[in-house]
């Protein structure tokens, strides 16, 4: 026989509400829910660990603890490894985070970079950027650099002729010309100098093209490559 009263206390228990497990929502009741419960919900793997995103930390679930969900709540998995709690150093649009080494959620590097939802997130590797899915995750061994960026944004590169250092990043195509030569600088930690010339590589000057923006230039084929080089007025090559 069911209590009344006692079916009226439960009854705001059994009120589903969304949660988040590696990326993908799931409903569940408002309330005390196991990690079991949690686990199975989001088919982790036995030899996963469940993770709760937490005001940008990863905190470990015990396999059999308690969860209190109000609604919202961001879960992950990551595979076991040696040293769960190790913290590892890595920069997020040029400012150094603090996570988890092994497997991050591309969701949580997010979070953690303040990186608005509308722009992806890449890692800069072996001098090529790697662009990742909202929904997919990275192992961190510490020493990782990560941009964000529009979609589609144009990336261009820029060596500076005097000292033969190239650098690669994301610009805007509504940016001009002379906007990436200056921000050129601060990527090269350079300053620029009375003389410099901005060319096209392989080209000549692109003085006469400083104020046109970057989507006026692929209209008109000029640069396509977008290949910069600096040339500085004393030195260079």
């Amino acid at each position: 026989m069911i209590n009344k009263s006692e079916h009226h206390e439960e009854s705001p228990h059994h009120h589903t509400v969304p949660i988040k497990i590696n990326g993908v929502e799931h409903k569940t009741h408002r309330g005390e829910n196991t990690v079991e419960h949690l686990r199975k919900l989001g088919n982790i793997h036995e030899k996963d660990i469940l993770t709760q995103e937490k005001e940008g930390q990863s905190l470990d679930l015990e396999e059999k603890g308690h969860v209190e969900i109000h609604g919202g709540e961001v879960f992950a998995s990551h595979k076991k490894h040696h040293h769960p709690h190790h913290e590892v150093a890595i920069q997020i649009n040029k400012t150094e985070h603090k996570t988890n080494a092994g497997e991050n959620l591309i969701e949580h590097l997010k979070r953690l970079g303040g990186v608005p939802k509308d722009e992806v997130l890449s890692e800069f590797k072996n001098d090529n950027f790697i662009d990742f899915g909202n929904e997919g995750r990275v192992e961190i061994r510490g020493g990782e650099v990560f941009v964000s960026h529009h979609p589609g944004a144009p990336i261009v590169e820029v060596t500076d002729l005097n000292t033969n250092t190239s650098v690669k990043f994301f610009a805007r195509w509504e940016e001009t010309l002379a906007q990436v030569w200056t921000n050129a600088y601060g990527e090269l930690k350079e300053a620029r100098k009375p003389g410099d010339e901005f060319l096209c590589e392989g080209g000549g000057t692109l003085t006469e093209h400083l104020n046109s923006t970057l989507a006026q230039l692929r209209e008109q084929k000029v640069c396509q490559n977008r290949h910069y080089q600096i040339r500085r007025a004393t030195g260079g090559a």
